[in-house]
């Protein structure tokens, strides 16, 4: 082979060569990957893809969940954040186009307080208005009633206020709430106003311008029982009896009860007299509600009665510092004698200072206060006979009824009962039939009545002649 050919052989191969090389196939596209990593502040962590440093594909879509603790809430992702669908939402994804670095942001959860109130007040801390508070947080509630008014209670979203019956107290902020401050008129209590206790006694001058002459006496108001719980509902039990000897005054005993409800109202009266008569029927009128606020009306008995708190009074020359007025209208009452209107004023811890009734007819029936105190029990015992011949199986009580007090003469005549003073009045006769109130058709010359005055000790060995009385 010349050198010629050999040239050309080389060329050949060589352009062959060069062709085998750059007929190999398409080339593998480089993969490129993105670091991202994740971290999170205090109250609360990444769940996915999770906390610390992960790779991907540049382009992938990757998902991001932040989950916050007890107490918190999610605020936003912060950092490289371009890539990031919604950085407001804990649930949410990043495209990685690059390296990033993120965090998930936890805030103390927030909850609104809006507090309002009602006609007659104002929540002066923090104010009526909506506020936003850290969940957790102790909020001091402060309401003012306005003159005339009192604080009655908070309503609404009460299940972590401290007290809902307080004026000053505070409410949990563990979610959003809407409370009101509730505020009406006072109320008051019967009992505050009108004691029971047995031995309480209030003296009274009393004058009454029907009777010629007019009527002008003493008379001790004494409570002389109190229990709750009769079978006959009778809670408390008064006398009113004119203070010492001499004149006419119609004893009477009086029965009450501090808690019966009429047309749906508690009421605290009394309703029943055994007996009552002449000025005590006016006394027996008294009745109140067992929690009434100023304003308020009522009706029993065909009575109709208005309660009004009157502050503070002068009742003959007495100084009363709390007062209510009960007004009473009677005018439509079938007895003259009775048919009128007038009032009651009590003072607090005292009980009725003034009495005043107007009748129809133009005359008036007045009872006013010179005293109250605690009076002692005492025992008042004797024997009864009738001429020489002891009385035997003889009721001896305070009233016509067995109103808490009585005893039966044993065969001697004996008897003894217990009583308050200063006066009180026996009531004698026969209850055969057993129903505790003596017998008036049987014995037509009975129930008699023997006084007993100025009882500030025991009284004993009494001798009462019924023939006498």
């Amino acid at each position: 082979m010349n050198n010629r050919m050999l040239s050309v052989s080389l060329v050949v191969m060589l352009v062959l060569s060069v062709g085998l090389i750059g007929c190999g196939g398409d080339e593998t596209p480089e993969i490129i990957e993105h670091s991202l990593t994740i971290s999170s502040t205090e109250g609360g962590q990444v769940t996915a893809p999770g906390e610390g440093t992960f790779t991907y594909n540049e382009g992938e879509q990757v998902n991001l969940v932040a989950i916050p603790d007890e107490g918190y809430q999610f605020a936003s992702w912060t950092g490289d954040v371009g890539g990031i669908a919604d950085a407001e939402d804990a649930t949410t994804t990043i495209t990685m186009n690059g390296d990033y670095s993120i965090t998930a942001n936890f805030a103390v959860k927030k909850h609104n307080l809006v507090i309002r109130s009602t006609e007659g007040g104002s929540v002066t801390t923090p104010g009526e208005a909506s506020y936003t508070y850290n969940k957790g947080e102790v909020v001091n509630l402060v309401a003012v009633a306005d003159e005339g008014y009192v604080f009655t209670g908070w309503t609404g979203d009460i299940g972590t206020v401290a007290d809902v019956n307080t004026a000053s107290t505070t409410i949990t902020m563990n979610g959003d709430y809407i409370i009101t401050a509730n505020f009406g008129p006072p109320t008051y209590e019967s009992l505050d106003y009108f004691p029971i206790a047995e031995g309480y006694g209030i003296k009274y001058h009393v004058t009454d311008n029907l009777d010629d002459p007019p009527l002008d006496v003493n008379v001790w108001a004494v409570s002389q029982y109190y229990e709750t719980g009769r079978p006959d509902d009778l809670d408390f039990v008064f006398t009113l009896v004119k203070e010492g000897t001499g004149g006419y005054y119609c004893p009477n005993s009086l029965g009450g009860q501090t808690s019966f409800y009429w047309e749906g109202k508690c009421h605290t009266a009394f309703y029943a007299g055994c007996p009552s008569g002449n000025q005590g029927n006016f006394y027996r009128n008294f009745c109140i509600l067992c929690t009434f606020s100023s304003g308020d009306h009522w009706t029993w008995a065909n009575r109709h009665y208005m309660a009004e708190h009157i502050g503070q009074q002068t009742i003959n020359g007495v100084d009363f510092d709390d007062c209510v007025k009960i007004t009473i209208d009677d005018s439509l009452h079938e007895s003259e004698y009775l048919r009128g209107s007038g009032y009651f004023i009590l003072a607090r811890d005292v009980g009725i200072v003034e009495l005043v009734f107007d009748r129809t007819n133009g005359t008036r029936v007045s009872y006013g206060y010179i005293e109250h105190r605690q009076l002692a029990r005492h025992t008042i015992s004797g024997s009864i006979r009738e001429g020489d011949m002891p009385v035997g199986g003889l009721v001896v009580q305070i009233s016509n009824g067995n109103w808490g007090t009585r005893s039966v003469t044993d065969s001697n005549g004996a008897f003894s009962i217990q009583a308050y003073g200063p006066d009180i009045v026996l009531r004698l006769g026969y209850d055969e039939d057993h129903d505790d109130v003596l017998d008036f058709d049987d014995y037509p010359d009975y129930p008699k009545e023997y006084p007993v005055n100025d009882i500030y000790s025991d009284i004993v060995n009494l001798d009462i002649d019924v023939s006498e009385l």
